[in-house]
Order: structure tokens, then sequence, then C-alpha cells
């Protein structure tokens, strides 16, 4: 997949032309071909004109013959013979050289003649081409491998004179081929024009190969149906019920939704959007980018721009995801708006089927990822809690199914563990506390919730110093705002306050650590400090101060913590284990200096310098080993 802007529409993203949509700057549409090839009619047509008033037009006898209803060049002029003694006659060549006779038309024949003129190059002339052909009708599943579409009803100089091949990468056989017109070839599809004007020496030939790696039988005919057609009835008849399924809704102001389809009739098959995302493929590799947005935009189509959650967006949706995943030619705008509408919290209820479980791991995975990131920035809490219930209602529904464990592994169990870390981390905020509350207030079918989450806040794999606090304030409030005893809530206490019997010393000696300080306007480290932070291998530990952990808590909440454990709130602000207690000077032991000889080669410590710096004078020293006393 490659990047949009995520701010952007399909309509933008996926840009076309399909007769009046949005068009790219860069591409050109059928439309604008149209103008191309009447204007390039010198250069390739194969018929000319000569008017009354001596002016040429050049014309592609094969547009000509449809406008007229089917009636050749030579039904609207003469050729003009050179010699009444010959048969010869006038003629001229086109810019590739080829030799054309001029049909001069009469005063009585032109107004005939302008009229077919004015609606040669049209797309109905076009699209007329393609019936003429006999390939209008769409064979459906198997019928395709062996369906020959060629029964056309064309003059026999104007059947195409270009055939593509289908075949394996590693087989000679053709699975199957189709016939085209080259100088529409050229014109409609851009790898063909960039190959014919290379001058290699296949160029010049009437056949091409393509290969099962890009294309399937159907693409192909996709990319010969695009060139003379781009209607979306003629590509898909097999799927009746697909116009009206995408149609828009009644009201301007909404957007398509399965509610404005009638509902006695069949959604289409998910087949279609595997057909869609051939032709896209397909198109990608041609270079046909009318194409391929046509095929991506039909896709937002059949997916109701992702913004409806009926009965088949529900199938269509995770089919489009697990689709698109791996594919390299989608814009990821389809997978993000995919995942977004089924991350909502009110799809949970309304769009997680059996489609979403099929569903390929990373899209799961990106599902889970999605509804996670939104957890963690919502700011209300509320919603949190609402989404655990969804969830703890959904593992109900679905424990009876044979799916059960894959709906416990796959997608209830990551993220009922995700919501129930973030509740823990906030549960002192009081739209938790409220919320719970409400469970416990008589007779609830949400009341086993409740009580699920208090086990889970609770639980010795989830209760931890980063949030113990708040679980603790938390159920301290949700005991203050029920009216009555809850034993669910007292079984809850009961174990927090377990927990901090068993914790408390070791959080009395837990420095508390201080948030380190943002540098102002975000400023970077210059070149010299993140050298230096590059070359250091050591991880620095956090920077803490002497208060420890309870040190933060507000004096109500330790004094309500102490009552609860029985400890008092001098002991939980502890901080001795970090310095030695100070002693008192009279308790301070008295050093004593001994007199006598030195030892040889060893100063006497009375002789040691004074804390001046300056040694004692060595008569002193002298006086105080001799025999007679100092006076």
């Amino acid at each position: 997949m490659h990047d949009s802007e995520p701010s952007l529409n399909a309509s933008q993203v996926f840009c076309c032309d399909l007769y009046w949509g949005v068009m790219d700057g860069n591409d050109k549409g059928l439309n604008m071909h149209l103008e191309v090839l009447c204007k390039e009619a010198l250069t390739d047509g194969d018929a000319v004109f000569s008017l009354p008033d001596n002016s040429w037009i050049w014309v592609h006898s094969l547009l000509f013959y449809i406008a007229a209803g089917n009636r050749l060049p030579s039904d609207f002029g003469t050729p003009q013979r050179l010699d009444l003694s010959s048969d010869v006659v006038e003629m001229t060549r086109n810019g590739l050289g080829v030799a054309v006779p001029v049909l001069y038309v009469t005063e009585t024949k032109r107004p005939d003649f302008e009229k077919v003129i004015n609606s040669c190059y049209t797309i109905d002339s076009l699209s007329g081409v393609w019936k003429a052909m006999g390939l209008a009708v769409v064979p459906n599943g198997n019928e395709l491998e062996r369906f020959t579409p060629w029964n056309p009803v064309l003059p026999t100089s104007l059947l195409p004179d270009f055939e593509i091949h289908l075949k394996e990468p590693k087989d000679g056989r053709s699975l199957f081929s189709v016939k085209v017109h080259k100088f529409l070839l050229a014109r409609r599809i851009p790898y063909y024009e960039t190959f014919f004007a290379s001058g290699f020496g296949d160029a010049s030939g009437m056949t091409s190969t393509l290969y099962t790696e890009e294309f399937t039988i159907f693409s192909l005919w996709a990319i010969a149906s695009f060139i003379y057609n781009e209607t979306t009835s003629s590509m898909f008849e097999l799927y009746p019920t697909l116009r009206d399924y995408i149609a828009p809704s009644v009201a301007p102001s909404k957007s398509p939704c399965c509610a404005t389809f009638d509902t006695s009739l069949p959604i289409p098959a998910l087949e279609v959007t595997d057909k869609l995302l051939e032709i896209a493929k397909s198109a990608h590799y041609l270079g046909a980018t009318n194409l391929e947005n046509w095929a991506h935009l039909l896709l937002c189509d059949v997916a109701h721009q992702f913004q409806c959650q009926g009965r088949g967006c529900i199938e269509f949706i995770p089919h489009i995801l697990n689709l698109v995943v791996d594919n390299d030619v989608t814009d990821r705008w389809v997978f993000r708006k995919g995942i977004a509408l089924l991350a909502q919290h009110k799809s949970i209820t309304a769009m997680w089927k059996r489609s979403l479980l099929n569903c390929k791991p990373p899209v799961l995975e990106s599902l889970i990822e999605s509804i996670q990131d939104c957890s963690e920035k919502e700011a209300e809490m509320g919603r949190t809690l609402q989404l655990f219930v969804r969830l703890s209602n959904l593992r109900r529904h679905t424990s009876t199914s044979k799916n059960a464990s894959d709906w416990d592994k796959k997608l209830i169990t990551p993220l009922m563990d995700h919501t129930s870390e973030i509740l823990a981390s906030k549960f002192d905020d009081l739209e938790i506390t409220s919320g719970l509350a409400k469970f416990f207030r008589g007779p609830s079918f949400s009341r086993p919730i409740g009580e699920e989450i208090l086990e889970r806040v609770v639980g010795d794999k989830m209760l931890r110093e980063e949030n113990c606090r708040q679980v603790f304030i938390g159920i301290m409030t949700l005991t203050g705002l029920c009216e009555y005893d809850v034993p669910e809530i007292g079984r809850a206490g009961m174990k927090c306050i377990s927990w901090f019997k068993r914790k408390w010393v070791t959080l009395s000696l837990t420095p508390a650590p201080i948030t380190p300080k943002i540098p102002e306007n975000n400023q970077q480290p210059d070149n010299q400090e993140r050298d230096d932070k590059d070359k250091s291998k050591i991880k620095k530990p956090p920077v803490t101060t002497d208060a420890n952990f309870f040190s933060v808590w507000e004096t109500s909440e330790l004094e309500e913590l102490a009552k609860e454990i029985l400890v008092p709130i001098s002991d939980l602000l502890a901080t001795s284990h970090r310095k030695k207690p100070p002693v008192d000077e009279k308790f301070k032991p008295v050093k004593t200096v001994k007199v006598g000889k030195p030892r040889p080669g060893r100063a006497n410590p009375s002789g040691a310098r004074s804390r001046g710096g300056a040694s004692a004078p060595t008569s002193d020293i002298g006086s105080m080993s001799g025999t007679g006393t100092v006076a």
C-alpha cells in the first residue's frame, strides 16, 4: 500500500473522469483521448474526405462507420479517377505513409456527412465499436476460461488488428486472448503507447503477451473493455444489484448506506471486490491511471465510503481489508478508513461478526492497535469504561459459538487486558467510579461486568506500584458512592488493603522519582551533547530525591491508608534507610593520644602536622622522649 493524506476523501485520493468525475491534471480521460484522436487522424487516419469547398477531413473509418449507423465511408464520398481512360483513382498518404483514396463529398451528401462527423469522436461511437466486436457480453465464472469473445459484426476491413495473449510465466500456452484495434490501444493504454514508440523490433508486431503474475482472465477482458467503454454496467453485468446497492442516498447531505438498499434484494456477491482489485492491479501495471482510480473509487462505493454499518458493509468491509492489507497497488487510505470504522465503539456491537474474525492477522492487529491508541488518547474515561462493557457483552454473546476461543484469543482478551490497564491507571477518576457505582445500585445486567473490573484492577498481575494509589483512592471513593455495603466492592477493598500490607515497607523504602524537565521550546541537545550521549552505553538511574513513595500522597489519603493497614503515618513516610541517624555530641567516642617512643622510620603521632599544616618543633619532640618532664 502507498499513502495519501488522511484528510482527503475518496474522490480526491482516487481521481478519475468517468464521464464527469474528478480528474487528475496529469491524466487524460476518454473524452480528451477522443479529441486527440480526432486531431491525430491526419497522422494515422485511414479515410479522407474532400468537401465542396476543397477542404479535407481525415477520419478513422472504424469510428465513422459506427457513427454513420454501420455505413462505410464510401457511402458518403466517391473517389475520382485520375484519367477517364483508366481505373486509377486519386490517392494521398497519411502521416504514416499509407496510401488512402480521396473521397469527394457532393453538396447533396454534405449535410448527412457533417452530421456523422459531429458524432464520430464520441463515447457513444466508441462503445458502439465494443458492441459490434461481440465483446460486450460478460461471461461468468469458469465460462470465461473457455469463452471465445469473438463474434464481430464489423466488416472485414474494420476488424481488430492486434491480439493480446495471457500466459503463465513458465508456460507458452495461451490461456486467453483478446483482439483490439492498435490505434486505439496506443492512445488509451500508456504502456502500449510507450511500447509502440520505442522502436524495438517487436514493437511493430501485431501481438503482445501478458502474464498471470499481474493479470487474470477477467482483468484482461476489463482492460479491453476500458479501451472502448468505461461504463460500470458493461463490466459488471454479473452483479445485477450492484448499481442499486451503491446508489447515492435520496438525501443529498447523507452518504450512501445499506438503509437505502431494498432489503428484499440480495447484496452483491463479495466476489465483486476481488474483481475490482484485479482490475486495479492490471491497470496499474499498464499505467492506465483512470481505470485504476475508477476501480478503487468503485471499491469505496461498495464499502459505502466506509461510513455505513449496515448488513452489506458488515460483510464487505472486512473482506476489502483482507484484500488490500497485502496489496502494493491500493492506497493506504482504504485500509485506514476501514479500520477506523471498525474501531468505533458502536461498531463492536453492529459490525463485529464472523466475517471480521476471518480476517488476516495483520488486519486484526491493526484494529486492536487503533482501538488501543484511541483509548489512550481518550479524555473521557467514561468511554473507556463503556468500551470494556461492550467487549464484555461481545464475549458473552460469542461464548456459546464454536468460534468462542478465536474471539477471545484474537480480539477480546488483548483488548480487555489493555482496557483494564487504562482503567487501573485512572481508577481515581470520578467518571470511572461514578460509572461503576451505577452498576452496583440495585439489580443490573452490568453488575457482573462491574465485579469483573474490580477483580481485574486488584489482581496480582494488575495492581502495581504505578497504579496502586489510583486503585486505592478509587475503591475508597466507590465505597462512599454506594449507599449500602456491596460485597463485590468490599472484597476488592480487602484485596487492595492486603496488597498494601505486604508492600508498604518496600514502598516506604522506594524513592519518589522526579519527572525529568523538558527543554524549553523542545530544544534538541547540541552536537557535543549528542555525541556524548551516543558514546555512553551505560543507562543512568532515574533522578531521585530524599522523599519516598508515599511523600507524594495527600494527607487525607495517607490517613485513610494508615487506618486501614494499621501503620503510623510516620512509618509510611520513613526515610532513615537512606542516611545514618545523627549522633548526639555527648555520645561521641573520645579520642586519646598515646605518648611513647616513636618507632624507627615513623613519625611521632604527636609530631604529625597540625591542622594548620605546620610541623611540631623538634625540641618539643625531644623533650617528650627524655626522662625529664616538661615545665
